[in-house]
C-alpha cells in the first residue's frame, strides 16, 4: 500500500490506514536515510554518498552491512518495492512512498507556489538533532536552508503577484508569512512594507518597519537599509549600511561541496573560499587541526553539532588569497566568537600551545548550543600576513569581518613547568573586555582552565545579549557538560520543545548536583509540560533553594517569586518580580514570570489578561521566536481584536517546536478572520486530535474571541459517534455551558441529558453549577417591573444530599452545588451553614483553600438571602486570595469561582464601586469555559457602567455584542433583547471617526 512520508515540519510516516510506521519513526538513522533519499536533487543517491553521510567513520565492510540492514528494515516495513535499486543508485519508489518534499518541488516546478507553501509546514526534519552524526547535521543544515530559501522565494513571488493584481490583502498576508519565515531578511520585510503602503495602510507599515528595526537592532545590532526605510518614510541621505545578505542555497540541495572547497572545523564558521555569488558559504568535510589530532586527542573531545541561531548571516564573497579578510564586514552576531592565536613565551617544545589552545577553546565553545565559532586557523592566517603584531583595533576589525560578536586573545607564559594562561574577552561592538588569568601546574591541567575560560566566555556573551540567567548559570556551575545541557535546555525551551527542555535541565543537574539554576529552570519547564506538573516544579524548586548560596540575591529572589506563583499568591509574586526589574530592567526571566503571573492569576483578582502584554512583548523583542510569548500574545491579540493576531499565529506556527498549543492558537485567526472553507478544514483536523486538545481549543475560542457559536462547532467534534463514550460525555458537558452563554437554555438541557446517559455524576455537577447562576435583573428604562435573565437551569434536586468531602475539588463542588440549589429552592439556610462547615473541616484558619472559598460563598449566599449585602461582599472578597487557583483550573475547568466573582461585581455596583466591578467583569470570561455563561450578564453590566461614565461608544459596543451573542436565544430572552435595542436607540450619536 502507499505511504505518506512527511519531512517538512514534524516527521511522520503513515500508511493509507493512517497508522504510523513506528519501526522507522523511532530510529533517527533510518529517518535520516529516508530523508537523504527524498531530498536527492536528481531523485537518487549513490551508495557511496549514503555511506559517506551515515557511516563516515566505519570501515567499508561494516558500513555496507549497516546500509544493507537499513534498506532491509525499510523494505520490511514498507514493502519490498519501497526502494528502487539501480546498481550503485538508491532511490525511494514514488509509487510506494509519497513525500511532501517531492510534492513541494513539483508544485514549484509547475508554477503553483501557493500549493508549495501549503506543504511547507516547517523546516526539514524540524526539531530532530543528530548530535552524534556531524555529517548528517552538516547535510541537514544545507538541505534545510535550500528548502527554506525556496519557500521564502515563493512567498515573495506570491506577495508581489498579488500586489500587482491589486489584491492588497492577499499581498499583505503572503508577505507577513514571509516575514514570519525569515524575520531578519530585508526582502520579505520590503514586500510587506510595499504591500501595506499599496493597501493605503501607512500606520501598519510604520509599525511593521519599527518591528523590523527592533529585530535587527536586537539580533544583529544593525539598522534597516535606506532603501527599505524609504518605502515607508521620506527619502533620507543614505549612509553606508551593510545589508543582511539573504541566505543563499547551495546550487543543489545536497550540500556536499566540490573537492576544492576548503574544510571547516567542527563547530566553526567555514574557512573563506571562492564563492559564485555574495552570500555563499564554503562547506565541506570536517578535518580536525593538528592540535585536535595530536597529543591531546586522547581527551576524547566530542563536539556536539552546533545549532545555529536564527538569523545568522552568510559571508560576503572575498578574495581567494589565503589570509585576506572578506571584502566588506559581516554584521557581528553576539553568539559567534573568534579565538585568535595566543602569544607564547617559554620552552620551545610547548610552543604548539599558542596554536593549540585557541583550537581547543573553539572546539569546546562551538559544542555549546546556540554558539558558533570562527575557524581559529582562518583567524591565525588573517593576523599572520601583516608586518608585526596587529593592533587591538585591527584584531577587532578582523573579528567583525568574520561576523564575531566577541573575540578572545591571550597569552601563555611557561616558567619551570608551570603555565600561566591569560585570556581577554572583548565585545567587538561595545569595546567591553574582561580578563581571566589562572595557572596550570602541568600541561594536563590546561583542560580544566579551558573549561573555565569557556564558561566565562558564555557568561560574557549572554550578558551582552541580555540573557542574565544564562550568564549567571555559566558562572555558578563548574561543570562544562552541565552548562552544555543547560544551554540546550534554554534553547529548546524558547523553541517550545518543553519535554526536551526538561530532559536537558535534568541532565544538567545530573552532571552538577548543586546546579541551582538548572533545578530552577527545570521547575519552570515542568509547568510548561503537557500536563503542567506543579508537584514536580515544587520539588525542583526546593532543590534549587537548597543551593541558594551558590547564586546571587537576584536569582534567589526569582526562586522566591516562583514559589509564590506556585502557591497562587499574585501580589507577592508580582512584587518580587518587580523588585528584580527595578534593579535590572532588562531581566528577561523576571519579565517572563511576571507575564505568567499576571496572565494566569490576574482574572481572579479582577485584572484583565492584557495587563501581562508588556511582559510578553519585552520577551519577544529580544527572543522573536519565543513560543511562550507568542502563545500568550496571540490570546491577548484575540481578546483585543488586534489585527496582528494573524501575524503572531503565523510566526508561532512557523517557529516549530512543541505542537501542543498550536491548535488553540491556530483556531483564533481561523474563526476570527478565516473563510468558511478554512474553518471546515480546521474542524476536520480537530477530529483527529485527542479530547483534551479539542476541549482546550473550544475553550480558547470562547474565552478570547467570545465566539460561542464557533466554540460549539469545535466542541461538537467530541460528540461524533466515532468518539469514545468519555469523549462524547465531555463534549456534551462543554456544549451545555456554551449553549447557556448563547441564551439557548433548552439546548443546554438537552446536552446535559445526553451527558447524563454517558456520565451521570459529571452531568449532575454540571447542572448544579449552571443552576447556580445568580438571578440577574435588567431595569426597564420605560418603567415597569425589572426583567430577569432566564439563564439558570433547573437544579437536579431540592435536597442537600450529603457528600463526603475528600479534599478533591469535585467533592467540594458537589457539596456547594447541592446546598446552593437547595437553599434557592426555599430550603432552610441552616443547610448552607452545615455545608460550609463540612467544606472547612480540618482546615487551619485562615484557610486559603478552594473548599474554604466555596464555604465563604455559601456563607455569602446566606447573608444575601437576609439582605445583608455588606457582610456578603466581605465573604466574597476572600476568593481573590485562594491558593493554587491556576493549578486547580489546569486540573478542572470547573474550579473557576465565577458565580462568586460575578456576585462580587454586582455588590460592588450596588455600593457605588463601579471601577472595581468593571475590572471583575472585564476579566470574567478569560480563565475557564465554566465562565462563558456569565458573558451576557457581564456585557449588560459593563454597558450600564459605561453609560453612567459617559462612554457612549463603549456602551453601544457592549450592547451590540450582547445582541450578537443572543441572536439565536430562546424566546424567553425576547423582552430583554427588546429592552437592549431600546437602550441602543436612546444612546446619543457621536462622531466615531473623531
Amino acid at each position: 500500500m502507499p505511504y505518506d512520508l512527511s519531512l517538512l515540519g514534524s516527521v511522520d510516516l503513515t500508511g493509507s490506514d493512517g497508522q504510523p510506521v513506528l519501526s522507522l519513526l523511532h530510529q533517527p538513522k533510518r529517518i535520516a536515510f529516508l530523508a537523504y533519499l527524498a531530498t536527492a536533487p536528481s531523485g537518487s543517491r549513490t551508495r557511496q554518498e549514503v555511506l559517506d553521510l551515515l557511516w563516515p567513520d566505519a570501515d567499508r565492510d561494516r558500513a555496507r552491512h549497516a546500509l544493507s540492514q537499513t534498506a532491509y528494515y525499510v523494505r520490511r516495513s514498507l514493502g519490498k518495492d519501497a526502494l528502487l535499486n539501480g546498481g550503485e543508485a538508491l532511490a525511494l519508489n514514488p509509487d510506494v512512498i509519497h513525500t511532501d518534499v517531492s510534492a513541494f518541488r513539483q508544485s514549484l516546478g509547475a508554477d503553483r507556489p501557493a500549493d508549495a507553501i501549503a506543504l511547507y509546514r516547517g523546516q526539514l526534519l524540524q526539531g530532530l538533532l543528530f548530535d552524534a552524526d556531524p555529517e548528517v547535521e552538516r547535510w541537514l543544515d544545507g538541505a534545510r536552508e535550500a528548502l527554506h530559501r525556496k519557500a521564502l522565494d515563493a512567498l515573495v513571488l506570491l506577495a508581489r503577484e498579488a500586489e500587482a493584481a491589486g489584491d492588497f490583502d492577499a499581498a499583505v498576508r503572503w508577505a507577513e508569512h514571509g516575514v514570519a519565515l525569515s524575520p531578519l531578511q530585508e526582502e520579505p520585510n520590503r514586500c510587506l512594507l510595499a504591500a501595506l503602503m499599496a493597501a493605503d495602510q501607512p500606520v501598519r507599515a510604520r509599525q511593521a518597519l519599527e518591528r523590523f528595526r527592533e529585530r535587527l537592532r536586537t539580533e544583529l545590532e544593525m539598522e534597516p537599509s535606506a532603501q527599505t526605510v524609504q518605502i515607508v518614510e521620506a527619502p533620507v541621505v543614505e549612509t553606508p549600511v551593510v545589508e543582511v545578505p539573504a541566505p543563499t542555497a547551495p546550487a543543489a540541495e545536497d550540500d556536499r561541496a566540490p573537492a576544492a572547497t576548503l574544510p571547516a572545523g567542527n563547530g566553526t564558521v567555514a574557512d573563506p573560499a571562492p564563492a559564485s555569488r555574495p552570500g555563499a558559504l564554503a562547506a565541506g568535510p570536517s578535518r580536525p587541526g593538528r592540535f585536535a589530532r595530536g597529543r591531546w586527542a586522547v581527551r576524547g573531545i566530542a563536539v556536539a553539532g552546533v545549532v545555529a541561531l536564527a538569523g545568522l548571516v552568510g559571508v560576503v564573497a572575498w578574495s581567494t588569497r589565503w589570509g585576506t579578510p572578506p571584502v566588506g564586514t559581516v554584521p557581528p552576531v553576539t553568539q559567534r566568537v573568534g579565538v585568535f592565536p595566543f602569544t607564547y613565551r617559554g620552552r620551545p617544545e610547548l610552543a604548539y600551545l599558542a596554536e593549540g589552545l585557541p583550537e581547543l577553546l573553539s572546539i569546546s565553545a562551538g559544542g555549546l548550543a546556540g554558539i558558533s565559532t570562527v575557524d581559529p586557523r582562518v583567524l591565525a592566517r588573517s593576523v599572520a600576513g601583516g608586518d608585526g603584531s596587529p593592533t587591538p583595533d585591527e584584531v577587532r576589525g578582523i573579528a567583525r569581518r568574520y561576523g564575531a560578536g566577541h573575540f578572545v586573545v591571550g597569552s601563555l607564559l611557561e616558567v619551570g613547568g608551570h603555565i600561566q594562561v591569560t585570556a581577554e574577552f572583548h565585545d567587538t561592538n561595545q569595546g567591553r573586555s574582561v580578563t581571566v588569568s589562572d595557572r596550570a601546574e602541568r600541561e594536563a591541567d590546561l583542560f580544566g582552565l579551558v573549561d573555565d575560560i569557556v564558561r566565562r566566555l558564555v557568561a560574557e556573551m549572554a550578558a551582552a545579549n541580555s540573557s542574565q540567567l544564562v550568564s549567571a548559570a555559566a558562572l555558578t556551575t563548574h561543570s562544562l557538560p552541565a552548562l552544555r545541557h543547560f544551554l540546550q535546555g534554554e534553547q529548546t525551551f524558547r523553541a517550545g520543545m518543553f519535554p526536551d527542555a526538561m530532559a536537558a535541565f535534568d541532565a544538567a543537574t545530573t552532571e552538577d548536583s548543586t546546579f541551582a539554576l538548572a533545578f530552577y529552570r527545570g521547575a519552570v519547564a515542568s509547568l510548561w509540560s503537557e500536563q503542567s506538573d506543579f508537584d514536580a516544579a515544587r520539588a525542583k524548586l526546593a532543590k534549587a533553594r537548597n543551593y541558594r548560596a551558590r547564586v546571587s540575591a537576584r536569582e534567589g529572589t526569582l526562586f522566591d517569586a516562583l514559589g509564590e506563583f506556585l502557591e497562587g499568591h499574585l501580589q507577592r509574586a508580582e512584587t518580587l518580580y518587580e523588585s528584580v526589574l527595578a534593579q535590572q530592567p532588562e531581566n528577561l526571566e523576571a519579565w517572563f514570570q511576571l507575564g505568567e503571573t499576571r496572565f494566569h492569576y490576574g482574572p481572579l483578582a479582577g485584572r484583565d489578561v492584557t495587563e501581562s502584554e508588556e511582559a510578553w512583548r519585552r520577551i519577544l523583542a529580544t527572543s522573536p521566536d519565543n513560543r511562550a510569548a507568542l502563545i500568550h500574545l496571540s490570546a491577548i491579540a484575540a481578546r483585543k481584536g488586534d489585527p496582528g493576531l494573524d501575524t503572531l499565529e503565523a510566526h508561532l506556527t512557523a517557529s516549530g517546536g512543541d505542537s501542543a498549543m498550536v491548535p488553540q492558537i491556530r483556531a483564533l485567526p481561523v474563526f476570527s478572520s478565516g473563510s468558511e472553507a478554512e474553518r471546515v478544514a480546521f474542524l476536520a483536523e480537530m477530529g483527529r486530535l485527542p479530547a483534551d486538545a479539542v476541549a482546550s481549543t473550544a475553550s480558547y475560542v470562547a474565552r478570547f474571541l467570545h465566539d460561542m457559536a464557533a466554540a460549539e462547532r469545535i466542541a461538537g467534534v467530541l460528540t461524533a459517534d466515532t468518539r469514545s463514550a468519555a469523549d462524547r460525555a465531555e463534549g456534551y458537558g462543554i456544549l451545555a455551558f456554551l449553549a447557556v452563554a448563547r441564551g439557548r437554555v433548552r439546548a443546554a438541557d438537552n446536552a446535559l441529558a445526553a451527558e447524563a446517559v454517558l456520565d451521570p455524576g459529571t452531568a449532575e455537577l454540571h447542572r448544579l453549577l449552571l443552576a447556580a447562576i445568580p438571578a440577574v435583573s435588567v431595569e426597564r428604562r420605560a418603567g415597569g417591573e425589572p426583567l430577569l435573565l432566564p439563564l439558570a437551569l433547573t437544579a437536579p434536586s431540592a435536597s442537600p444530599m450529603p457528600v463526603h468531602v475528600d479534599g478533591s475539588a469535585r467533592s467540594a463542588l458537589l457539596v456547594y452545588g447541592r446546598a446552593l440549589s437547595y437553599a434557592r429552592a426555599g430550603g432552610e439556610d441552616g443547610a448552607l451553614l452545615a455545608a460550609a462547615r463540612s467544606l472547612t473541616e480540618g482546615a487551619t484558619p485562615p484557610s486559603r483553600s478552594f473548599p474554604a472559598a466555596l464555604a465563604h460563598a455559601l456563607t455569602a449566599e446566606r447573608y444575601l438571602a437576609r439582605g445583608e449585602d455588606d457582610a456578603a461582599r466581605q465573604e466574597l472578597a476572600t476568593i481573590s486570595s485562594v491558593d493554587r487557583w491556576y493549578e486547580l483550573l489546569r486540573a478542572s475547568w470547573l474550579c473557576s469561582l465565577v458565580s462568586e466573582r460575578f456576585l462580587l461585581a454586582e455588590l460592588e455596583i450596588h455600593r457605588g464601586g463601579s471601577e472595581r466591578a468593571r475590572g471583575v467583569l472585564e476579566s470574567l470570561v478569560e480563565a475557564s469555559t465554566a465562565e462563558v455563561p456569565y458573558l451576557g450578564p457581564s456585557l449588560v453590566r459593563l454597558a450600564e457602567i459605561r453609560e453612567r461614565d459617559g462612554d457612549v461608544e463603549g456602551a453601544r459596543e457592549s450592547y451590540r455584542n450582547l445582541l450578537d451573542l443572543w441572536s439565536e436565544a430562546d424566546p424567553g430572552f425576547a423582552p430583554v433583547l427588546a429592552e437592549i435595542r431600546t437602550r441602543i436607540e436612546a444612546l446619543p450619536e457621536t462622531n466615531e471617526g473623531s
